[in-house]
């Protein structure tokens, strides 16, 4: 199934079976005659939140394609237990955190392919001198990273 969520920086595409959310992603514009399935629906609401400032930290199963390397895997886990809400972390940071020193450009690759947006809160690793890349664009990640700021205070 698929639903679609218009959030303050755009749509996103979610993706989930009955159990686990399998893909968050942004779409320039939904496809029509969609209809969510319940764990959709909590991604949503979840999200929802998350732009209200009213959600530091998702609680939404989730499973990775087959197809992820182990290195990937790591990479998102280690983003996912260390960094919270508001905070970041350069590609170097992360690389040496996973047992990878001097990975940065392979965890850039990772971040870059983040097939749960936002959820893998990928926006929050920066380069040492500036925000690195974003997939869905640079001013997004400016914002996700500047919603987060403001509600920490």
């Amino acid at each position: 199934m698929s639903a679609y969520y218009q959030s303050p920086i755009g749509w996103f595409n979610i993706e989930a079976s009955a159990v686990a959310l399998l893909k968050v992603s942004m779409v320039e514009k939904p496809t029509l005659g969609w209809l969510a399935n319940p764990l959709e629906e909590e991604t949503i609401a979840q999200l929802e939140a998350y732009f209200h400032g009213k959600l530091r930290q998702f609680t939404l199963p989730f499973v990775f394609s087959t197809h992820l390397s182990l290195f990937s895997r790591t990479i998102y886990h280690t983003l996912l237990d260390n960094i919270s809400y508001g905070q970041r972390i350069s590609y170097k940071e992360l690389s040496n955190m996973a047992g990878s020193p001097g990975a940065m450009r392979a965890v850039g690759r990772v971040m870059a392919v983040n097939p749960i947006a936002v959820i893998i809160p990928c926006h929050r690793v920066v380069g040492t001198k500036d925000l690195g890349g974003y997939a869905w664009s640079l001013p997004r990640k400016e914002y996700l990273l500047n919603l987060e700021l403001i509600n920490i205070i």
